[in-house]
């Protein structure tokens, strides 16, 4: 180790240090707040990296997948980004993510292209909120459980005051109890009205999903970058880091029914 690398580490230890001796200062809450900082936070931390390190090892093991992982600077590198993303993900959801994200990593050797796009697949997901990628993964199996063909839209429910994801109904007639079409089930999203419409910005800006205002409901479509989180991070075969893109289905318009459906109440 360096002597300049021991200075950083020194330097570091001195502000933590400080940091828990102001914390135990303080009235009443201190010392409340210092056990949570820096004992039961970094435990729960420290057990959800190794679990998802441990999972990753399974799958490996499960799928004979070949890792590349000796010398390989580029995937250290994105180790580096993603581990801290993973220890803060209290959200099953985004540490499964990250965790899939993390196993086709591990399957790309040093100096190959395909590293941008990993990488751009992780700062798409930390730029996402929880809310966001809940949206992202029920529009994703909806998509597929739907033929990958039928127009998906929100819309939200006046007796429950929820989001609902469905397949869309007749579309010359919308309307509060007519929106969703029969025989589709429907996706409750749990969140407020607030983090729904950060989490629907967000995932437009980025080019995750598209968003088409209508009266009273979204209909949803991808966005180009849509493939790629689902290569990299939602594919359930997980062979996104050793494939191409993957095929994008044409997307069909949906057919008229005769019959109007329900939306939840």
């Amino acid at each position: 180790m360096t002597e300049e690398r021991k200075d950083e580490i020194t330097l570091k230890d001195h502000t933590v240090n400080a940091l828990q001796a102001s914390l135990l200062a303080i009235p009443i809450v201190g010392s409340s707040l210092e056990k949570l900082l820096f004992f039961s936070v970094n435990e729960k931390r420290s057990r959800r990296v190794e679990k998802t390190l441990q999972e990753i090892g399974q799958k490996v093991e499960e799928v004979k997948a070949k890792v590349c992982i000796k010398d390989n600077e580029d995937l250290a590198n994105h180790i580096e980004k993603v581990l801290p993303q993973v220890s803060r993900a209290n959200n099953e959801t985004r540490r499964k993510y990250l965790r899939d994200l993390l196993f086709n990593a591990m399957q790309v050797p040093e100096g190959d292209p395909k590293w941008e796009e990993a990488n751009i697949a992780s700062q798409l997901i930390a730029s996402v909120s929880d809310t966001g990628l809940s949206i992202l993964a029920d529009f994703h199996r909806m998509y597929n459980e739907t033929d990958q063909g039928r127009q998906l839209v929100i819309a939200r429910s006046s007796g429950m005051k929820a989001y609902y994801l469905g397949v869309a109904n007749h579309p010359q007639d919308y309307n509060r109890t007519a929106i969703f079409r029969p025989g589709f089930s429907t996706t409750k999203l749990q969140c407020t009205d607030d983090s729904f419409n950060y989490a629907t910005k967000k995932l437009e800006e980025v080019g995750i999903l598209k968003f088409t205002q209508k009266p009273g409901w979204l209909e949803v479509d991808y966005g180009e970058f849509f493939w790629l989180i689902i290569k990299w991070a939602m594919d359930s075969r997980s062979e996104g880091a050793k494939t191409s893109k993957p095929r994008q289905p044409k997307r069909k318009r949906h057919r008229r029914p005769d019959i109007e459906g329900q939306a939840p109440t």
